[in-house]
Protein backbone atom coordinates (compact mmCIF):
# COMPACT_ATOMS: atom_id res chain seq x y z
CA UNK A 1 0.00 0.00 0.00
CA UNK A 2 1.48 3.17 -0.61
CA UNK A 3 4.14 1.91 -2.44
CA UNK A 4 3.01 2.43 -6.00
CA UNK A 5 0.87 0.53 -8.80
CA UNK A 6 2.18 -1.68 -11.36
CA UNK A 7 0.11 -2.20 -14.79
CA UNK A 8 1.14 -4.57 -17.04
CA UNK A 9 -0.95 -5.14 -20.54
CA UNK A 10 0.15 -7.79 -23.36
CA UNK A 11 -1.50 -9.04 -26.18
CA UNK A 12 -0.61 -12.58 -28.09
CA UNK A 13 -2.42 -14.14 -30.84
CA UNK A 14 -2.23 -18.24 -31.32
CA UNK A 15 -2.65 -19.65 -27.96
CA UNK A 16 -5.30 -21.70 -28.10
CA UNK A 17 -6.54 -25.17 -26.31
CA UNK A 18 -4.35 -27.35 -28.56
CA UNK A 19 -1.17 -25.18 -27.63
CA UNK A 20 -1.77 -25.23 -24.12
CA UNK A 21 -2.37 -28.82 -24.27
CA UNK A 22 0.74 -29.06 -26.52
CA UNK A 23 2.88 -27.23 -23.24
CA UNK A 24 1.79 -29.23 -20.66
CA UNK A 25 2.28 -32.79 -22.38
CA UNK A 26 5.95 -31.11 -23.05
CA UNK A 27 5.93 -30.37 -19.27
CA UNK A 28 5.31 -33.87 -17.92
CA UNK A 29 7.85 -34.94 -20.59
CA UNK A 30 10.42 -32.98 -19.77
CA UNK A 31 9.84 -33.72 -16.15
CA UNK A 32 10.27 -37.48 -17.03
CA UNK A 33 13.58 -37.07 -18.65
CA UNK A 34 15.37 -35.90 -15.68
CA UNK A 35 19.10 -34.22 -16.98
CA UNK A 36 19.52 -36.21 -20.43
CA UNK A 37 21.34 -33.40 -22.28
CA UNK A 38 19.95 -35.00 -25.39
CA UNK A 39 16.77 -35.26 -24.53
CA UNK A 40 16.79 -31.48 -22.99
CA UNK A 41 18.08 -30.61 -26.42
CA UNK A 42 15.35 -32.21 -28.35
CA UNK A 43 12.75 -30.43 -25.93
CA UNK A 44 14.41 -27.60 -26.60
CA UNK A 45 13.52 -27.69 -30.39
CA UNK A 46 9.94 -28.99 -29.62
CA UNK A 47 9.41 -25.59 -27.74
CA UNK A 48 10.45 -23.55 -30.35
CA UNK A 49 8.48 -25.29 -33.18
CA UNK A 50 5.35 -24.60 -30.68
CA UNK A 51 6.56 -20.65 -30.35
CA UNK A 52 6.21 -20.57 -34.02
CA UNK A 53 2.57 -20.62 -33.67
CA UNK A 54 2.67 -17.31 -31.39
CA UNK A 55 2.38 -14.20 -32.77
CA UNK A 56 3.12 -10.64 -30.63
CA UNK A 57 0.86 -7.95 -30.62
CA UNK A 58 2.10 -5.70 -27.84
CA UNK A 59 3.19 -5.01 -24.93
CA UNK A 60 3.36 -2.32 -22.04
CA UNK A 61 4.16 -2.22 -18.11
CA UNK A 62 3.51 1.26 -16.64
CA UNK A 63 4.80 1.56 -12.74
CA UNK A 64 2.55 4.81 -11.43
CA UNK A 65 4.87 5.72 -8.22
CA UNK A 66 3.64 6.98 -4.61
CA UNK A 67 6.88 6.42 -2.84
CA UNK A 68 8.72 3.62 -3.58
CA UNK A 69 11.07 4.76 -5.70
CA UNK A 70 12.34 7.95 -3.75
CA UNK A 71 12.65 5.06 -0.89
CA UNK A 72 15.09 2.39 -3.37
CA UNK A 73 16.80 5.48 -4.02
CA UNK A 74 17.67 6.27 -0.32
CA UNK A 75 18.59 3.20 0.72
CA UNK A 76 20.66 2.37 -2.30
CA UNK A 77 22.85 5.81 -2.30
CA UNK A 78 22.94 5.08 1.98
CA UNK A 79 24.93 2.01 0.85
CA UNK A 80 27.30 4.00 -1.25
CA UNK A 81 27.69 7.00 1.03
CA UNK A 82 25.92 9.98 -1.56
CA UNK A 83 22.40 11.21 -1.49
CA UNK A 84 19.16 10.13 -3.24
CA UNK A 85 19.98 12.91 -5.71
CA UNK A 86 23.64 11.98 -6.33
CA UNK A 87 22.39 8.16 -7.54
CA UNK A 88 20.14 9.23 -9.70
CA UNK A 89 22.16 12.04 -11.32
CA UNK A 90 24.92 8.95 -11.08
CA UNK A 91 22.46 6.54 -12.95
CA UNK A 92 21.17 9.49 -15.64
CA UNK A 93 24.59 9.77 -16.48
CA UNK A 94 26.16 6.07 -17.03
CA UNK A 95 22.52 4.83 -19.06
CA UNK A 96 23.57 6.44 -22.16
CA UNK A 97 27.07 5.06 -21.46
CA UNK A 98 25.68 1.39 -20.83
CA UNK A 99 22.86 1.57 -23.62
CA UNK A 100 26.03 2.68 -26.44
CA UNK A 101 26.27 -1.07 -26.56
CA UNK A 102 23.68 -1.46 -28.16
CA UNK A 103 24.21 0.31 -30.96
CA UNK A 104 20.98 2.29 -31.37
CA UNK A 105 20.90 5.73 -30.71
CA UNK A 106 17.49 6.78 -31.05
CA UNK A 107 16.64 3.92 -28.67
CA UNK A 108 19.52 5.02 -26.10
CA UNK A 109 18.69 8.62 -26.21
CA UNK A 110 14.46 7.96 -25.56
CA UNK A 111 15.44 5.54 -22.60
CA UNK A 112 18.04 8.01 -21.09
CA UNK A 113 15.52 10.97 -21.18
CA UNK A 114 12.45 9.21 -20.13
CA UNK A 115 14.80 7.42 -16.77
CA UNK A 116 16.36 10.52 -16.29
CA UNK A 117 13.09 12.71 -15.81
CA UNK A 118 11.65 9.96 -13.97
CA UNK A 119 14.58 9.77 -11.41
CA UNK A 120 14.22 13.22 -11.12
CA UNK A 121 10.95 13.47 -10.24
CA UNK A 122 9.39 9.90 -9.91
CA UNK A 123 5.21 9.89 -11.04
CA UNK A 124 5.75 7.30 -13.82
CA UNK A 125 7.02 5.43 -15.93
CA UNK A 126 5.88 3.50 -18.99
CA UNK A 127 7.70 0.62 -21.45
CA UNK A 128 5.84 -0.38 -24.58
CA UNK A 129 6.39 -2.53 -27.37
CA UNK A 130 4.11 -1.98 -30.14
CA UNK A 131 5.52 -3.25 -33.67
CA UNK A 132 3.44 -2.20 -36.91
CA UNK A 133 1.91 -5.29 -37.31
CA UNK A 134 1.73 -8.69 -35.49
CA UNK A 135 5.53 -10.56 -35.31
CA UNK A 136 5.80 -14.44 -35.29
CA UNK A 137 7.47 -14.78 -31.96
CA UNK A 138 10.27 -17.20 -34.58
CA UNK A 139 10.81 -13.67 -36.00
CA UNK A 140 11.61 -11.63 -32.86
CA UNK A 141 13.97 -14.97 -32.27
CA UNK A 142 15.85 -14.65 -35.16
CA UNK A 143 16.33 -10.93 -34.78
CA UNK A 144 17.02 -11.83 -31.13
CA UNK A 145 19.92 -13.90 -32.24
CA UNK A 146 20.93 -12.26 -35.39
CA UNK A 147 21.09 -8.61 -34.75
CA UNK A 148 19.33 -7.89 -30.93
CA UNK A 149 20.55 -4.34 -31.63
CA UNK A 150 17.57 -4.29 -33.91
CA UNK A 151 14.79 -5.35 -31.18
CA UNK A 152 13.85 -2.25 -30.01
CA UNK A 153 13.46 -0.86 -33.73
CA UNK A 154 11.54 -4.13 -34.61
CA UNK A 155 9.27 -4.14 -31.84
CA UNK A 156 8.73 -0.32 -31.80
CA UNK A 157 9.80 0.07 -28.07
CA UNK A 158 9.23 3.39 -26.65
CA UNK A 159 9.84 4.81 -22.89
CA UNK A 160 7.89 7.57 -21.28
CA UNK A 161 8.22 9.22 -18.13
CA UNK A 162 5.84 11.47 -16.19
CA UNK A 163 2.87 11.51 -18.62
Amino acid sequence: DGAGKLDIKASVSGVTLEFVQGLQEMQAQMAQMGDDAKAEQAMGMAMMGMMQQLTFNDLTLRFDDESLTGKILEIAAAQQGMSADQLAQSISGMLPIMLAQLKNPEFQQNVSAAVSAYLGDPQNIEISATPPSPLPFASIMGAGIGSPESLPTLLNVQVKANQ
